[in-house]
């Protein structure tokens, strides 16, 4: 019996150590510059056209604009439920100029529900509401390759990033086809005000992915 415990733990350590090397994302270089997220972030008008990745099935994206953003991760949340979900699986709430400074934040209430993005403050905090409004967004975020999505996944609240790509809208196809749309503006709140980012690059802790 003794032996046959020592097996089946031996096995879920090797297991166990092998999802943790499998999880390590591959960094592309390093990177030996300073992030910048009390930075606007920046958006380019583009003429790519709408294009695939096989790594999601019936699905197209259609570019909208490049965009670049040094940021702080305020909030992230995973989400399983949706037809979006498979293509859409992380967002992430990002904060830029005031909303990178932790003067700012503190006292500052943030959760993501409903592929939401929500605030809230008590007495005495005085950030105007626009100023938090157009200087943070909920990110959709759709990585281009697995090595990204690792890195998704391990970013952590609080950590400085940059996140570079292009804000798409994604068209989903089958027996119900829908277009879901990415805001292209900072200033707008409510329902379609999340930027909608297909990642081609993050930069975190120093190093670049791809």
């Amino acid at each position: 019996m003794k032996l046959i415990l020592s097996a089946f733990a031996a096995v879920i350590i090797i297991y166990l150590g092998v999802s943790y090397v499998l999880s390590i994302p591959t960094e592309t270089k390093d990177f030996h510059e300073t992030l910048q997220p009390q930075n606007q972030p920046i958006q380019v008008e583009t003429t790519e056209p709408q294009f695939r990745n096989e790594l999601y099935k019936k699905v197209s994206f259609v570019p909208r604009a490049s965009y670049s953003i040094d940021a702080r991760l305020l909030h992230k949340k995973k989400y399983y439920k949706g037809l979006e979900a498979k293509t859409i699986l992380w967002d992430f709430a990002l904060g830029w100029g005031i909303m990178s400074d932790p003067n700012t934040l503190n006292g500052l209430k943030i959760k993501q529900t409903l592929r939401f993005y929500l605030y809230s403050w008590g007495p005495g905090y005085t950030t105007p509401q626009t100023e938090i409004r157009d200087n943070s967004a909920n990110c959709h975020l759709i990585p281009a390759s697995n090595n990204l999505l690792k890195v998704i996944k391990k970013v952590k609240k609080g950590d400085n990033i940059r996140i570079s790509g292009y804000l798409v809208d994604v068209s989903f196809e089958g027996k119900r086809p829908y277009v879901w749309k990415t805001s292209t503006i900072r200033t707008d709140d409510g329902a379609e005000a999340c930027e909608t980012f297909y990642v081609d690059s993050i930069v975190w802790n120093g190093k670049v992915y791809n």
